[in-house]
């Protein structure tokens, strides 16, 4: 009978520790789930910034791609604009030449031409002041575009920064489970 009883007593100790082992698994296995919903929510965190990044390089590749076109814009209207400088210094070469030629007695003729040579002369100026203005303004939106790009670039790092740090918090979430895991078994 003694040992039966015995026998009884390591069974209910054996029942006892195992009652308290799968306690204590369930317990870990708890907390692995609670850690597991934490990645989960951390991967969300992760996937939302990622496309966030995403946008802010869509949004510079654009930018990029705006002042292309306005430079392309500027180089066109500047060569326009040289051209009609260019065509009317030459338009005053001639007329200059022209009056040399005929200085002899044309007093009239003479005058209208000077007339004539002031006028273009007038209108190189207007073109040049034109083209100042027009540099001075594009430059003006260079300005504007390139800080706009620094701050889009201060962002996208950032950005970058947080992914980063939410990705060494992703891996050592995940190390913590493995060893979690690891003292389950």
């Amino acid at each position: 009978m003694e040992d039966v009883y015995r026998e009884l007593r390591t069974v209910i100790g054996a029942i006892s520790t195992l009652k308290d082992t799968l306690e204590s698994t369930v317990k870990r296995l708890s907390i692995a789930e609670d850690r597991l919903g934490e990645l989960t929510r951390t991967v969300e965190i992760l996937n939302r910034r990622v496309s966030e990044v995403d946008r802010s390089i869509i949004n510079i590749r654009s930018l990029f791609e705006k002042v292309g076109n306005d430079i392309e814009v500027i180089r066109r209207q500047s060569t326009l604009l040289n051209e009609n400088i260019k065509s009317t210094l030459q338009s005053l070469k001639s007329l200059r030449k022209e009056i040399s030629e005929e200085l002899g007695g044309m007093r009239y003729e003479l005058k209208d031409k000077i007339t004539r040579l002031f006028e273009l002369e007038s209108q190189a100026l207007s073109d040049i002041s034109r083209i100042h203005g027009m540099l001075s303004n594009s430059s003006i939106v260079m300005a504007s575009m390139e800080l706009d790009l620094k701050k889009r670039e201060e962002i996208v790092k950032n950005e970058i920064s947080n992914i980063r740090l939410v990705l060494l918090d992703l891996v050592t979430g995940i190390e913590e489970l493995k060893n979690l895991l690891k003292s389950n078994e």
